[in-house]
């Protein structure tokens, strides 16, 4: 897929887009995981986290905010950022975390994540953050490489309940 031919756009969601969320939302963390994870978790995590109802009162928060991506006019992927979102191995002040980043399996290697992901880093340093992070899945080299690219660094891990087990994630930051 070629980048340069394409139309894309990203914009901040609004409640109308929570079914649009929803099946986004689980459709890209789906292709995401279902290969490793044990269908049963899988399943049940998205379903508890993914509903419309439950996006619709994310994207209420004050404090959150999704992006769409959208290529050709199509959805793409999203991304969900929260302010003053905190971890034990986060420090300082003006601290915003990406909660969220999916594309839809299509749009892998498209340069369309890097296109988000630059959007949400732009956004934050606009309202005023000094530090953005997120957590990765400890087994995820793929994108550990891909925010490597951006200056991220491992700054800790955290557990990350999911379905009958319990997983970990990396903490990685960057200054803003």
């Amino acid at each position: 897929m070629q980048v340069s031919d394409s139309q894309i756009t990203i914009r901040q969601a609004s409640a109308d887009d929570a079914v649009l969320l929803s099946a986004l939302a689980t459709t890209t963390f789906f292709e995401a995981y279902f290969v490793q994870d044990e269908s049963a978790n899988l399943a049940a995590y998205i379903y508890d986290s993914f509903k419309p109802e439950t996006l619709r009162a994310e994207i209420a928060d004050a404090g959150s905010r999704f992006f769409i991506i959208s290529v050709d006019g199509k959805a793409a992927g999203y991304a969900k950022t929260i302010d003053n979102s905190r971890v034990e191995c986060i420090n300082g002040d003006k601290v915003i975390e990406i909660k969220r980043i999916y594309l839809v399996e299509r749009f892998w290697g498209s340069g369309f994540g890097k296109i988000l992901l630059e959007h949400c880093i732009a956004d934050a340093k606009e309202r005023g953050f000094k530090q953005l992070w997120l957590g990765v899945w400890e087994e995820n080299t793929r994108a550990q490489r891909f925010y490597a690219k951006f200056g991220f660094e491992q700054v800790g891990t955290v557990t990350f309940p999911y379905g009958d087990v319990c997983g970990t994630n990396h903490v990685l930051s960057i200054r803003l």
